[in-house]
């Protein structure tokens, strides 16, 4: 979604005569905005790969442990 608002916003004032220093400004810091957001994504979808076991392992063991406590 964000790199589709991005190319949008890019089109739109590429039809303008007078913004190429805001066509450079908004390649520059949009192109840095989208590369660490995607490699954020890259990131989280790794780690969640690597911790979710141990992720929902907890949860399903303080599951267990409320409905031993409540009977």
């Amino acid at each position: 979604m964000l790199w589709s608002i991005y190319g949008f916003v890019f089109w739109k004032l590429s039809a303008n005569p007078g913004a190429e220093p805001v066509l450079t400004a908004l390649a520059i810091s949009g192109g840095l905005v989208l590369l660490f957001c995607t490699a954020s994504i890259v990131a989280m979808i790794k780690h969640y790969a690597e911790d979710k076991e141990h992720i929902y392992g907890l949860d399903i063991h303080y599951l267990d442990e409320m409905k031993k406590a409540r009977g």
